[in-house]
Formats: C-alpha cells, structure tokens, sequence
C-alpha cells in the first residue's frame, strides 16, 4: 500500500519478509525498543530492505534524531554480524526505510529530516547529514478506500480507524469474510503486532488475537478487545513513567520498576505519570509510591 514502488519492482512474496528480534536495537532517548522491524529479501537474493515501523501516539520532538539513531543501530548490528565481511571495500550496507506510524489526533507537524533539526554552521551547510522517514497519519487515511482494497493492511488500518468497540467487531468480522485464508493469517498477525506496539506483551497479543478468531458472539468479543485494550493501556502507561524517569534521572532502578509492575490501576499510573515529571528525584518518587 505505502510501498508499492518496492513491492512492485522485486516482486515481493510474504515468505520473503521476515519479523526481525529488536532486543539489539533501543534508543538512547527512550528505554522502549523500536515497535517492528522488518527484513525483506528481493528478487536478486542479494539485497536486503530493513523496514523500520514505530507506532507513535503523540508529537515526539526528537523523532528524526530517535530513527537516525535506530538506522544507525541496525546498521551496527548488521557490520557486527558480518564481521568479515564488512571490512571489504565491496561490503554495502543495506537499505533501511523508516517510517513512523501516528496514530494521535491532529496533524504530524514533526521534522521528518534530521538535517532540519541540526543548527547549520556558516559554510559547511553541504555536511548535514540527511536521514527521512516516511509519516502516516491514521487520521487522514480514507475509510472507504481501506474497505475496498482487499489487503490484510487495508483492513487493520480501518480497523484501527474504528470509533468504538462494536463498530471494530463489525470490521473484523468483514476482514475474516473478505480476505482470502492466507491474507486473513497474514491480517492476524498484523493485528498482533499492533497490539504490541500499543503496549501487549508478544504473548499477551498472541492470546487476545487467538482467542478472538474462535469467537463469534459480538459481546463476547467486545469484551476480549477492551480486555486487551485495558492491558495495553496499562502497559503504555509504565512505559511511559519509565521513559521521563530515565531521560531525568539515567537508569531506572529495579526496585522502581518492581513497584510500578505491581499497580494495576491506570488511574494510579496515570497519576504516577504525572509525578514523574514533577518529582526532584528518584527518592521522592519512593516515597508517592508508597
């Protein structure tokens, strides 16, 4: 859909793409690793596309820094993999195409190149590095154009676009009726990884995603979604104490993250989320968790 140019030109097939681990990759200005990266093998065998995806819910400043810093970790990943052949002069990098998925309200008014964020020196402006991304706003994609593309991504993104929990069932329900048996597998696993990016565990999304498929009854399944909406929520939220307390403080210690673990209450997270901000430091947090 967004690289058809791509898609299009090496004819790619969905054993060519592979989900990639990315425990080796996090930025310096965030403990969460980056939501999904992809490897896609072309057609000649030799050339490797990384896909880079990070869902973001709000308008983070430093994003082109952050995605300059993720492409440069893949790519340190990928020279330390292939120790060998990386110092030949014939040794190339592979081409990796980051794209942040935005799924808040408003526009991305975010620089997506870094050589807008830099402050130029006088005469040495043909230096700035150059690093883009491609944005996407779910809330300027066209619905109706999602519904007539019979794609599993064109489903899950008007799915996505759904305003409450009974029009996503009605969704769902017309994905698994339109899409053909390995396109629906293919949506399933798109939908999992959402679900990670808004905050599931792996397992969390495998379950919620299985347990979905072996039901029909609308208010069971409305029930499973917010359960796992919930879950996710919670998630976020503790993602979000920890990032703010490591920008402010350095590392988080594990004591810290062992109480935080313990609260199930978003409203008691989301007020924690507001202390981090305030606090004077870390000792002070104790204390307002206790």
């Amino acid at each position: 859909m967004f690289l058809s140019k791509l898609l299009e030109k090496h004819n790619i097939k969905e054993s060519d793409i592979t989900l990639c681990n990315t425990d080796f990759l996090t930025s310096d200005l965030r403990a969460k690793r980056p939501d999904v990266l992809f490897s896609i093998k072309t057609q000649s065998g030799q050339l490797y596309v990384y896909i880079l995806i990070e869902h973001q819910s709000y308008k983070d400043p430093n994003m082109p820094y952050r995605m300059y810093d993720y492409i440069g970790g893949i790519v340190g990943h990928i020279i330390k993999e292939n120790p060998k052949k990386s110092k030949t002069k014939t040794f190339k990098y592979p081409q990796i195409i980051p794209v942040v998925f935005y799924t808040g309200k408003g526009t991305w008014t975010i620089e997506t190149d870094i050589k807008d964020k830099i402050l130029p020196a006088p005469g040495y402006e043909n230096l700035i590095p150059s690093v883009k991304y491609i944005a996407i706003e779910l809330n300027k994609l066209d619905k109706r154009w999602l519904l007539e593309l019979r794609t599993a991504l064109s489903k899950l993104l008007c799915y996505m676009t759904a305003e409450d929990m009974k029009e996503i069932v009605k969704l769902y329900d017309l994905a698994m009726k339109q899409l053909f048996k390995e396109k629906y597998e293919l949506f399933k696993r798109s939908l999992k990884t959402l679900m990670i990016g808004n905050g599931l565990s792996v397992k969390e999304a495998d379950e919620t995603v299985e347990e979905l498929s072996s039901r029909k009854e609308e208010r069971e399944m409305i029930r499973i979604l917010e359960k796992a909406r919930k879950e996710g929520l919670i998630n976020g939220k503790r993602e979000d104490i920890y990032e703010i307390l490591e920008e402010r403080f350095g590392n988080v210690p594990e004591d810290i993250k062992e109480a935080v673990e313990k609260i199930k209450s978003l409203k008691k997270l989301s007020l924690l989320h507001r202390k981090s901000i305030s606090v004077k430091d870390l000792d002070e947090f104790r204390e307002i968790l206790k």
